[in-house]
């Protein structure tokens, strides 16, 4: 897996802070406590919406930019 430049970095823990906003808007009780070095979530749906939400934002861009 090749390394985030600074930029793509900074840009996912961006995507990552609106995901989580967007998870404290719709449920206060949900656990946001990130595992594997920031890069899951401990609580499985909370990942899995993660994953998800991180696709789409991925796709949009991609698209965006005129990427296939």
């Amino acid at each position: 897996m090749r390394q985030l430049t600074a930029s793509e970095a900074s840009n996912d823990e961006i995507e990552r802070q609106i995901f989580e906003q967007l998870v404290r808007n719709v449920s206060h009780s949900k656990n946001l406590t990130r595992v594997n070095d920031g890069k899951n979530y401990q609580d499985g749906e909370i990942d899995t919406a993660w994953i998800f939400f991180h696709e789409g934002w991925q796709a949009a861009l991609k698209s965006k930019r005129g990427e296939v």
